[in-house]
């Protein structure tokens, strides 16, 4: 966040000020100087000294300019307290102070309420700031004044909006040192998932700590990049900027600081199965006989994980009995040890044992990373859930059972880490607890990461108290293979499910008879057939008469490729559920030839698939129209005259729909048909938006949860989709999926308008007649070019009757 300070814009001395008068304005604008230099003493000398002279003079402006340079001062050494002592001298006499004094005022003891926890004063001192600053045109006080608010939406959990004003801010053209206000807007994007973006902001951040010398936010850039490459996989990179991130710290003697990163750093090489002894060495000057720190029980885990990678169980076994996890530590750190635990399991007792604790670890994610709101922990929980999920599977694999590969597989991508939830929350208490969260992450103290763990839990406890409190629905468990055996039996399809190895993409098929699993290749080179055989369906969407045919035989022949590498003629008749992986998310299923004709159904996770419907005694329709679409007024038309034919069916139609619209259908019906332009953002699905006739509608302000069991989306390549870590699924359908949806149906690519509009009519025919979501979706959309974009998403849908 920004401190209003005095000086910021030329001032006019008075042109008659007497000798006192000028020797006070000298020592109060000198007292920045000897702060700087000499300290607080010594800066609180020269506004003594000055406040004298103002007090025997009778110069009631100065002698409140005392107090307000103060005031930056204090806030400067983060003395909040002290701050807001030296600000009460100004109550009631603000008026007094010229606009830009009386801004840095509001700028400063918002800053200080802020950083207390008083967000309610602190955000009002705020937003009066800026109004001065507005009516004033003073540009940098607005600038500060709008980035603290969104610091302070940023606390109260409204990251949205945080987003929102942060990007106003760092819009205006103003002279002022950027690095902190670019870290504080790095740091919200990561909360708030997307990577892309924060790494960007962040990247002007370090240009600017260099620009500017600041070291110390220089470390901050590093380690917060390390962050946010941990949370896409890429532990490599983290180490990069993590070992920057120590070197700058070191540069600045925040020898602390450089510890927990050096830590962090050993961590990370240990995961990796790289320089141990050196990750040994680091841990060593932390180690006690009774860890008790976060420092300490870090160096701890580092030395068991070198430990077990040697063979020495001794000091393993002794390692874990001196750790004995506290019921108030991280998700994370319960992950880490889990993973030890369950590697010392397999030495000691053997694979059943060790997959006993593997087993629990998943459900412990699955019950608790909806509470994770810490940055660090995040990221170290991407760190440890993927190696428990990459010895889990590699152990499966060894078996040479495909049923147990496939447990192990559905094991951890049934619980692959959400994005994190954006909303604030509505409790005051958890509100609070948040934003001290935040405000402590922020805290370059040595006591920070305890503080950190400690407050997380406490957070953690009562979301998951509130939430029993509202449901008594525990989140489902992976379906294992005889479940799934016994599903696919039922409803007469086959599963086609992709995970990596070691690099290499990895084809399970199951089937009524059991599950045979095929190593198909380098997951590169499959990545890259894939992405060609997108590009070549979207040219085929935009491409005039006169090269469309030669478009659509270079598409033909890049699906057929892509198609003999992922299926050929593996997958035995009937119906088909694919799982892909993360490298195959973009993927046109129903285009490729061997699916041709079959009903196909896309899901997140066989568990997702298998979920059953609750029950309802008849279908409620409504079809909504968005601007923008040519066709939209007598595509929902059609949709709504299908569904009025249903026995016991109900439909209507809203041709103009606003975001009200969309949010009641959503609340309330059972079928939600949308003929609407929309927007994947691919970091993070609760981003996405939905063009409606009063402006977007944003995904995370959808409904929670949503009614509706089938949305379908008609327009744009909404379906279109990105993976991450865990091949946890991010776009538009994701998003609704993850919301409560049981089915949704979109599109991958470009499709036209009246390719939309024709599919549609018939799809909704077929469904209100009760023939199941992806069987409608392959009869409606025969012989119609570019019909094959669409793609049933989720799980199978079937109308009431």
């Amino acid at each position: 966040m920004h401190v209003g300070t005095l000086g910021e814009q030329p001032r006019t001395s008075a042109h008659d000020a007497d000798i006192a008068a000028l020797r006070a304005r000298v020592l109060i604008t000198r007292a920045v100087s000897r702060f700087g230099l000499d300290g607080t003493d010594a800066a609180m000398v020269e506004l003594e000294t000055a406040r004298g002279l103002a007090h025997d003079h009778g110069l009631g402006l100065l002698l409140l300019q005392t107090h307000l340079q103060e005031s930056a001062i204090r806030v400067a050494q983060d003395d909040w307290r002290g701050a807001l002592a030296a600000l009460t001298h100004l109550e009631g006499r603000l008026d007094e102070l010229p606009a830009v004094e009386r801004c840095s005022a509001l700028l400063n003891r918002g800053l200080a309420s802020v950083s207390l926890h008083d967000l309610d004063r602190g955000r009002a001192d705020l937003e009066a700031a800026l109004a001065i600053a507005v009516r004033e045109g003073l540009t940098i006080q607005e600038y500060k004044a709008r980035h603290n608010l969104g610091c302070v939406a940023w606390f109260a959990g409204d990251i949205p909006r945080a987003l929102g004003l942060m990007a106003i801010a760092a819009a205006m053209p103003v002279e002022i040192t950027r690095a902190r206000g670019f870290v504080d807007q790095g740091r919200v994007l990561l909360d708030a998932g997307l990577l892309d973006e924060a790494e960007a902001v962040l990247g002007h951040a370090l240009d600017a700590a260099r620009r500017e010398r600041h070291t110390l936010e220089l470390g901050q850039v590093h380690l917060d990049l390390a962050q946010s490459a941990l949370l896409r996989d890429d532990p490599a990179q983290a180490r990069h900027h993590a070992t920057l991130a120590k070197r700058a710290f070191r540069r600045v003697q925040a020898q602390t600081r450089a510890d927990d990163v050096a830590l962090l750093v050993a961590a990370i090489d240990v995961g990796r199965g790289l320089r141990l002894r050196q990750a040994a060495a680091t841990a060593l000057p932390h180690l006690t006989d009774a860890p008790t720190s976060s420092r300490e029980r870090l160096a701890e885990r580092i030395t068991v994980d070198v430990s077990l990678a040697r063979g020495d169980l001794a000091r393993a076994v002794t390692g874990l009995r001196r750790l004995r996890t506290s019921p108030r530590a991280s998700l994370s750190v319960r992950l880490h040890e889990w993973l030890l635990a369950a590697r010392l399991a397999m030495v000691q007792r053997g694979p059943t044992a060790a997959r006993g604790v593997l087993t629990a670890a998943a459900a412990e994610l699955a019950h608790g990373q909806g509470t994770v709101h810490s940055l660090e922990i995040r990221a170290a929980l991407a760190f440890h859930a993927r190696r428990l999920r990459d010895l889990d599977v590699c152990w499966a694999a060894e078996s040479g059972s495909a049923a147990e590969l496939f447990d192990s597989v559905e094991r951890w991508r049934a619980v692959s880490h959400r994005s994190p939830a954006l909303l604030a929350p509505e409790d005051a208490q958890t509100r609070e607890l948040l934003a001290e969260l935040r405000q402590l992450r922020l805290d370059p103290t040595e006591r920070r990461t305890d503080r950190v763990t400690a407050l997380e839990a406490r957070i953690g406890a009562r979301v998951r108290t509130l939430s029993s409190a509202v449901t008594t629905t525990p989140p489902p468990p992976a379906v294992t293979a005889e479940e799934m055996v016994g599903a696919l039996a039922r409803r007469e399809a086959v599963l086609v499910s992709f995970h990596v190895e070691a690099g290499l993409l990895v084809r399970i098929i199951a089937t009524s008879d059991g599950f045979t699993s095929t190593t198909i290749g380098e997951v590169a080179a499959i990545r890259e057939a894939a992405a060609t055989a997108a590009a070549d369906l979207d040219a085929t969407a935009h491409t005039g008469a006169a090269l469309r045919p030669m478009i659509e035989r270079a598409s033909a022949q890049s699906r057929a490729h892509l198609d003999a590498l992922l299926l050929g003629d593996h997958v035995p008749p009937g119906s088909v559920v694919i799982v892909p992986t993360t490298a195959l998310m973009a993927v046109t299923w129903r285009a490729l030839p061997s699916l041709a004709g079959r009903p196909v159904v896309v899901a997140p996770s066989a568990t997702q698939w298998c979920q059953e419907l609750p029950r309802v005694e008849s279908a409620t329709v409504v079809a909504l129209g968005g601007p923008d679409l040519s066709l939209a007024a007598s595509e929902v038309a059609a949709v709504t005259a299908a569904w009025q034919q249903a026995a016991g069916a109900s439909a209507r139609r809203v041709e103009r729909a606003t975001t009200g619209d969309l949010r009641a259908a959503l609340s309330s019906a059972t079928v939600v048909h949308l003929a609407a332009h929309g927007e994947h953002v691919e970091q993070n699905p609760l981003f996405s938006a939905i063009r409606l006739h009063d402006g977007p509608l944003v995904a995370h302000d959808l409904p929670r949860p949503i009614q509706a069991q089938l949305v379908v989306l008609s327009a744009c390549d909404v379906g279109r989709s990105r993976g991450r870590a865990g091949d946890e699924p991010l776009g538009l359908a994701a998003a609704l999926l993850a919301l409560g949806v049981h089915t949704v149906v979109a599109s991958t690519n470009p499709v036209r308008d009246e390719v939309a509009a024709d599919v549609m009519a018939g799809y909704h025919s077929r469904l209100s007649r009760g023939v199941d979501a992806a069987t409608a979706l392959t009869e409606a959309s025969h012989g119609i070019r570019g019909g094959e974009a669409f793609a049933v998403y989720g799980a199978n849908w079937t109308a009431p009757h």
